[in-house]
């Protein structure tokens, strides 16, 4: 499941998180700042911050499976992509390079809908990265087709 080159656009302003289940079958999930699109578009590096980078990744160990959600904060267009963990990682410098400029285009994004400028003041430092391969995508933009697959061929 490739993402579309809209798909890969929205993910520089997205609200993003990312859900998890860890080996009891109990779910967590998270708010990211910043993915990364490997060359296949299939192939996500998701940046998590502290506090909810800990409790995720707990359940990521052993290669779970994830959700990863991605919306747009002026039109609520929205997609969530499921698939299995390949890695996961301390953050990196280029990793906390894309997590800065997400979070300012993020801001800018909600500031022009007439959020308060102190959004730009949120505290966010990446510390984990999970990589992960997506094998099904879904609509989740509210409205006829919301969940339903996206891509497949009837």
């Amino acid at each position: 499941m490739e993402l579309t080159d809209h798909q890969i656009e929205m993910l520089g302003t997205s609200v993003m998180f990312f859900g998890a289940v860890d080996g009891a079958g109990r779910p967590d999930c998270g708010r990211c700042f910043g993915a990364k699109v490997h060359p296949d578009r299939k192939t996500l590096r998701v940046l998590l911050p502290r506090p909810w980078a800990g409790s995720v990744v707990a359940g990521l160990r052993d290669g779970g499976w994830v959700a990863f959600s991605f919306a747009n904060a002026t039109n609520y267009e929205s997609f969530q992509a499921k698939g299995r963990v390949i890695r996961v990682e301390t953050a990196n410098d280029e990793d906390r390079e894309i997590a800065a400029r997400h979070k300012a285009r993020f801001a800018d994004t909600v500031i022009s809908t007439g959020s308060h400028e102190s959004a730009r003041d949120y505290v966010y430092r990446a510390e984990v990265a999970i990589t992960f391969e997506i094998q099904q995508l879904f609509c989740q933009t509210p409205g006829p087709g919301a969940g339903d697959p996206v891509g497949e061929k009837p």
